[in-house]
């Protein structure tokens, strides 16, 4: 029987597509022992307004060197996490599932947790409960910090590579599973000399789409909004392997 393990940044309230791939593997890691990207998807995110208009919601975090790892990052302290609650509640106020969505959502927003790594983890792990998806989540770092001793920086094989692979090794898993963005970054004939496979995940976003034309790719807040916990239920079924 195959065991599919995905190893993805944590990012800050992801789309669809993210869910899904937690949703068809067995395993996924929310890794955080990498290097800190500034204006990435791990610090901001989208929604849409009623009329479909692009609103840009972020995470405040404090100044950090470049070459910090997301485990290391810290929030700004304030009133930001209310403001954004009271943002996303005034948006979808009227939208068909607020009254079943926004309790979770808030919980999420206002956590009181003070790092980025666990303050996004958190939120995707409290997310997975609401939609009963029942993936094994590995968001304790430390639990993976000896896999860093085993980087050869002489390998003709990247950091990235080497990483996934011992993981998988250590793990028992024998198929590793990347979004599609990845395949130019990882080669199944790599993994395949290694004893895994290797598998590409490409999102099915026509649920989105069929409510959300403008935007497949917004945040799951909006699509939760929209769809409610069922629909979206359904969706976690969509997309594809290759």
């Amino acid at each position: 029987m195959s065991h599919k393990l995905a190893i993805m940044q944590p990012y800050f309230f992801p789309y669809l597509g993210y869910f899904q791939l937690i949703n068809q593997c067995d395993h996924f890691i929310l890794y955080a022992n990498v290097t800190f990207r500034k204006k990435s998807f791990i610090t901001r995110n989208h929604l849409l307004d009623a009329n479909g208009k692009r609103e840009d919601i972020n995470v405040f975090v404090k100044k950090a060197s470049s070459n910090s790892r997301i485990v290391d990052i810290e929030l700004v302290e304030g009133d930001w996490k209310r403001k954004l609650s009271k943002k996303v509640r005034t948006m979808y106020a009227r939208a068909e599932f607020f009254d079943e969505v926004f309790p979770v959502i808030q919980a999420c927003i206002e956590d009181d947790i003070n790092t980025l790594h666990g303050y996004n983890a958190r939120s995707i792990q409290q997310l997975c409960q609401f939609l009963e998806i029942d993936t094994t989540l590995t968001i304790e770092h430390q639990h993976l910090d000896f896999v860093e001793d085993k980087l050869k920086p002489q390998d003709v094989l990247p950091a990235s590579t080497q990483r996934i692979i011992h993981l998988c090794q250590a793990m028992e898993i024998d198929t590793y599973c990347n979004p599609e963005g990845g395949v130019d970054l990882y080669d199944k004939a790599t993994f395949a000399e290694n004893g895994l496979n290797l598998q590409f995940f490409k999102a099915g976003l026509q649920g989105v789409e069929a409510k959300r034309p403008q935007d497949p790719y917004s945040s799951i807040i909006d699509v939760l909004m929209h769809n409610g916990k069922q629909a979206t239920q359904r969706m976690l079924n969509d997309g594809h392997f290759f």
